[in-house]
């Protein structure tokens, strides 16, 4: 017999008392992991811009900019004189509206967050700064003073290169070329009947 005041519960009444204990406990953990994915979440969010603002410091000492703005020129300038040696034909706004696409699409404003994406995509945080403190070296500065140089020795080469092979892969282009339907193999004599 049991105490006064005190009843019976038949298991059969005691399932939603059940029910309710264990969602509230799985409320608590799901509100427990919502919080720790927002916490982490955060977490990684300032990893992201302190990474990107690395990044943005490291291209500011490598004058990255500065290259970007040079080829820019030097694109504008040989597209200018492409248009001014094809004859007084050219058409003046065709021409301005080609340079000046070319200065949306490749000016630093246009290409710096691809630059920051490829750095940040390649390099960790960690190597970003280790890159920054040697470019803000005595020998960094030197390596960044002479990367135009660099580059245009670099262009020259290739091009040097190129012309070299071109020949042979003008021969190759020939030889891989199928002979046109109805024309004769050179030194060959026409069938007779």
């Amino acid at each position: 017999m049991r105490g006064p005041g005190v009843r019976f519960l038949s298991p059969a009444c005691l399932w939603p008392l059940t029910f309710l204990k264990i969602r509230r406990s799985l409320m608590k953990k799901l509100l427990i992991a919502v919080c720790a994915v927002i916490l982490t979440a955060g977490s990684v969010w300032a990893d992201e811009v302190s990474q990107r603002k690395t990044a943005e410091e490291l291209l500011v000492v490598m004058d990255v900019k500065g290259n970007v703005d040079r080829m820019l020129n030097d694109v504008v300038e040989m597209h200018e004189a492409q248009f001014d040696a094809s004859g007084p034909d050219a058409d003046p706004k065709l021409k301005e509206a080609f340079i000046t696409e070319l200065r949306n699409a490749l000016s630093w404003e246009g290409v710096k967050e691809d630059y920051v994406k490829i750095y940040i995509a390649v390099f960790t945080e960690e190597e970003i700064r280790a890159l920054i403190n040697f470019y803000q070296s005595p020998i960094g500065q030197k390596l960044v003073s002479k990367q135009p140089e660099l580059m245009e020795k670099s262009m020259e080469l290739s091009q040097k290169r190129f012309m070299e092979i071109m020949p042979r892969l003008m021969s190759l282009m020939q030889e891989a070329m199928p002979e046109p339907e109805g024309v004769m193999p050179e030194g060959a004599m026409p069938a007779t009947k």
